[in-house]
């Protein structure tokens, strides 16, 4: 590495989480396609597209080819979906001057649209934790390591509880209602 190397500083960053595990088509899937398509239209986020499994990544490069330089890939290691987003959103906000991180998971069951995402990063403008019941959303202003604990991903993440955590840590918390357009 150059010594003059230097981690870009960015405000915020746009994490797209996807498993690639079971697809079996010749191109990146509709719904992850979408979806960074809407990543790439909002100005001022780094995109980020963290994916498994590893052994997919000569495809997973082929397939953002259309996107060019405009998303930043990386493999995820086997693991569970708390463990995916503890070490993504870990190593965001480690590595970078990040102001807030939005992560969604995109597959072909889970389509993501613009304007969610638009309203995940205006949301976090008033709060430290964001969510979506409706899309599987999590975003945050900094990390912090008790939003990945076992009994809030326990059965799946419950916005209920993630609420309640976040008043005990005397953060604000905000849930997305679904709008009419995703």
């Amino acid at each position: 590495m150059s010594e003059n190397y230097a981690l870009p500083s960015i405000e915020n960053a746009l994490i797209l989480l996807a498993d690639f595990s079971h697809h079996v088509g010749e191109g990146i899937p509709p719904s992850v396609g979408k979806a960074l398509d809407a990543a790439v239209k909002l100005e001022d986020q780094t995109v980020y597209l963290f994916f498994e499994p590893a052994e997919r990544e000569d495809d997973v490069l082929r397939w953002l080819e259309p996107w060019g330089d405009d998303v930043v890939t990386a493999a995820l290691l086997p693991g569970s979906v708390a463990g995916h987003l503890r070490a993504v959103m870990r190593r965001i906000f480690s590595r970078n001057e990040t102001r807030k991180a939005v992560a969604a998971f995109v597959g072909d069951q889970t389509p993501i649209s613009e304007s969610t995402l638009r309203a995940a990063f205006a949301g976090l403008d008033s709060a430290n934790v964001v969510v979506s019941a409706a899309e599987p959303l999590l975003g945050l202003t900094a990390f912090h390591d008790w939003v990945f604990a076992p009994e809030v991903w326990e059965g799946g993440a419950s916005t209920k509880v993630l609420g309640s955590k976040a008043a005990e840590a005397g953060l604000q918390f905000k849930e997305l209602v679904r709008s009419k357009e995703s």
